[in-house]
């Protein structure tokens, strides 16, 4: 009898969790279907009134490289970190990737999302790259976006000083179209202290440029009590050898 009853239970469980996976996709179907609709309906009224069907700059429909960066870079299978730390490749991360970073003895690390083709990046060449810079000490706040859509591509002669060191350094070896990420120790960041004339200029390259931006960063440069780690993410568009 107890068989019975366990045996009548487990059914019960089974139909119950199929009925809800059948539910959950028709509920799925119908809110994609729902969304579709609303899309081509918006699009059709924007063509009849002769305006713009899509208000939203071409260029920021396509997402570059650097924006799918953290996809690129998350391991299979693994859940949200529990924090930017963990997502940046710092030191404790709780997953196995970590290992992944390579490690330079001036305490750079990085990791290449993408490898690029062509020569690669050394002393003496121009690059332009796309990048975004975040503060891991700041819980990972954007303080410069040098993008298509964000701000102008950063340009600067490698090794001639005026990028921050751990910038300067980091983008050796990549050849174009590679991606990277930069994990750029305090000593091999902007100066400390750091002032608004000394932005843009030798050693303390690139510019946040806003002042939101700006104060971001010296929140932390400026603040002995903040880890002022920097999690770069770079993307090499154009290389001009010197040679």
């Amino acid at each position: 009898s107890s068989s019975s009853s366990s045996s009548s239970s487990s059914s019960s469980s089974l139909a119950t969790s199929s009925a809800f996976a059948h539910a959950y996709a028709r509920a799925h179907a119908h809110s994609h279907s729902h969304s579709l609709r609303h899309l081509l309906r918006v699009r059709a009224a924007a063509e009849a009134g002769g305006g713009e069907a899509d208000p939203v700059p071409r260029r920021r429909q396509a997402f570059s490289a650097l924006a799918l960066l953290p996809m690129l870079l998350a391991p299979r299978g693994a859940v949200a970190a529990t924090s930017y730390a963990e997502r940046s490749g710092l030191s404790g991360q709780s997953n196995k990737d970590t290992a992944n970073y390579k490690l330079m003895p001036n305490g750079l690390k990085y990791l290449d999302a993408k490898v690029g083709t062509g020569p690669s990046v050394e002393k003496g060449d121009v690059v332009v790259l796309e990048a975004t810079g975040r503060l891991a000490g700041f819980n990972g706040q954007l303080f410069f976006k040098a993008t298509g859509d964000g701000g102008e591509p950063l340009e600067f002669k490698v090794g001639s000083g005026l990028a921050i060191p751990g910038l300067d350094l980091g983008v050796e070896g990549m050849q174009k179209g590679g991606v990277r990420r930069l994990i750029i120790p305090g000593d091999l960041g902007y100066p400390r202290p750091c002032t608004y004339s000394q932005l843009g200029q030798a050693g303390a390259y690139p510019d946040p440029g806003e002042l939101r931006y700006r104060n971001l960063l010296f929140a932390v440069v400026n603040n002995d009590a903040r880890e002022d780690t920097l999690v770069v993410d770079v993307q090499l568009d154009l290389l001009k050898k010197s040679k």
